[in-house]
């Protein structure tokens, strides 16, 4: 059985085209990487937040 010539133009543009895409995964989960310690850190600071104005809003009511 003979392929069209056709046929590994596109398997190779596919090709091409599922690995740009990769990278740009990779490009993206490095930087969540990067980024992912910076998020946690802000998010721990406004939950410690909250559970100081918690801490005193309670003590404020006298519970």
């Amino acid at each position: 059985m003979q392929t069209q010539p056709w046929a590994h133009t596109t398997s190779a543009s596919a090709l091409i085209k599922a690995f740009d895409i990769l990278e740009e995964l990779n490009i993206l989960l490095v930087g969540i990487q990067h980024i992912g310690p910076y998020i946690l850190h802000v998010i721990a600071r406004r939950v410690k937040r909250v559970e100081a104005m918690e801490t005193y809003s309670l003590y404020r009511c006298g519970v």
